[in-house]
């Protein structure tokens, strides 16, 4: 609406002064009807061209303040007079004026300051107005936290499940080391059972004792390896645990706000992504740019806090120290499972040959033991025939059992003796075939005596072979038996 002022006479009756005065009061009130004249309309045309402004703006002084509260009325913005800024909101809840410079939503925890000019009454709505960006402002913040509190859970889940996969990673490797003691307990019942072979002759150091040996220094690296895998693990799973009480807690203090609100996750999830979820686990999700910025910007007035900041990230560079530790310690487990599993064959490969060895010198030794029985035997026959020839050779023991033609002094003979350089050597003979006899006889005696002790060492060899034989074979039944490991300590005692 426009005003028009009403020209006045040109003929005047009355005093100028008395007319001064009036045109005076008319000229003031017509220049105050045309400077209020664009807001009045603004506002009664329902545009905000011409409300007086109302900021929000924050209170640096006041940071500690964790409660909205409104703010004494302040001074007129710097504005030409009779021209109104109008101050609006975008979509996204950001402040902007009518000068197109944005300003972010503040949190509700500073103060609010409403700018009027100097003389101005507050408009009719303030409080309504107020009240509307006091919401508004307090829907974006707790719309903030919200996705902060789903963001920590989410974290805290994904380390919880890391934490399981590493616990069962932990329980790998105890699987593991128990098995490795097993192995080690074998090994040294082995070694004991070996050391009663009969001696000394079955107690030499041989090529099962060598495999037994390198078995154990493997076994003791393997399990020292698996130890040390195993502190780490534990180590990094106090880390989780400790990670996911921060998450849980900082998670716990921010959701005091969200009492009001739903726990929905429908616009956090929207934010990030609208895949399935697949069944093999995901790494952590990374966050938007908008949340991206709040974290770059973490500061105790902020939806995200430092504590909350920390926590996640300790959260996330201890969930990628564990999954590269599960993969380490699975790389170590299925070495030291392959590894022990080669020594043990090799181990039982070696005692395996050597029983077979051993069986085989056996077998060699009973048939030198058969051909010994036989050649003692043999040479017994011919010293029990040597030994009767020898009375045969003496002749009988009286001289009335003589026969006449055994005699030296027989008739033939005294009559062959009658001329000189007829003597006979019949005597001589007999006395130097009795004396080869009984030296045959000693030969032949000595011979059966060295017969009769090999034989004896024979079957002394032969015994201890068959106990070599039965302890080895004793042991690679007990190493066979206990290779599934499913049995307990005391089994081996």
């Amino acid at each position: 609406m426009s005003f028009k002022t009403v020209p006045l006479a040109t003929v005047t009756i009355g005093p100028e002064s008395w007319r001064d005065v009036t045109v005076n009061v008319i000229r003031l009130s017509d220049r105050l009807v045309k400077t209020l004249a664009p807001c009045r309309s603004g506002a009664r045309n329902g545009r905000s061209s011409g409300s007086p402004v109302i900021q929000l703006r924050e209170e640096p002084g006041n940071t500690a303040a964790r409660d909205p509260q409104l703010g004494p009325l302040n001074s007129y913005l710097n504005q030409p007079r009779g021209k109104c800024t109008n101050g609006f909101e975008d979509e996204n809840g950001t402040k902007k004026t009518a000068t197109g410079k944005y300003r972010p939503v503040s949190a509700p925890h500073h103060n609010l300051h409403v700018s009027l000019k100097a003389g101005d009454a507050p408009p009719s709505f303030l409080r309504v107005h107020l009240a509307e960006r006091s919401s508004h402002l307090t829907r974006s913040y707790t719309r903030a936290v919200r996705s902060l509190v789903t963001e920590l859970r989410l974290q805290a889940v994904h380390t919880n499940d890391d934490a399981k996969r590493l616990l069962r990673s932990r329980e790998a490797l105890e699987r593991s080391l128990a098995d490795l003691r097993k192995d080690l307990l074998i090994n040294k019942s082995s070694v004991d059972t070996r050391r009663l072979r009969p001696a000394p002759r079955e107690r030499v150091r041989d090529g099962a004792d060598y495999l037994l040996e390198a078995e154990r220094k493997l076994l003791f690296e393997l399990k020292s390896e698996l130890e040390i895998r195993l502190k780490m693990t534990r180590h990094q799973l106090e880390m989780l645990c400790s990670c996911r009480k921060r998450l849980l807690d900082c998670a716990a203090e921010r959701s005091r706000v969200l009492d009001l609100f739903p726990n929905s996750f429908a616009d956090w999830t929207r934010s990030h992504s609208c895949s399935p979820p697949s069944p093999t686990p995901s790494p952590s999700p990374s966050p938007s740019p908008s949340q991206s910025r709040e974290l770059l910007k973490a500061s105790p007035a902020t939806p995200c806090t430092p504590e909350c900041q920390e926590a996640l990230q300790a959260a996330r560079t201890a969930c990628l120290q564990s999954r590269a530790l599960c993969r380490e310690v699975k790389e170590a487990v299925d070495q030291a499972v392959s590894l022990g599993r080669a020594a043990h064959k090799a181990t039982n490969d070696g005692l395996t040959q050597k029983i077979a060895e051993t069986v085989n010198l056996t077998q060699h030794l009973q048939v030198s033991s058969g051909e010994s029985r036989v050649a003692i035997q043999r040479v017994q026959r011919w010293y029990d025939e040597n030994e009767h020839s020898e009375g045969r050779v003496l002749g009988p023991v009286s001289s009335a059992d003589l026969l006449t033609r055994e005699r030296l002094d027989r008739p033939q003979v005294q009559v062959y003796q009658r001329h000189a350089g007829t003597q006979l050597p019949e005597a001589t003979a007999i006395v130097q075939g009795y004396a080869a006899l009984r030296q045959s006889l000693l030969n032949t005696s000595q011979d059966l005596g060295l017969l009769h002790r090999t034989r004896l060492q024979l079957e002394e060899n032969m015994q201890g072979k068959r106990a070599a034989v039965s302890l080895d074979s004793a042991i690679a039944r007990l190493r066979r038996r206990n290779s599934d490991h499913r049995w307990t300590v005391p089994h081996l005692k």
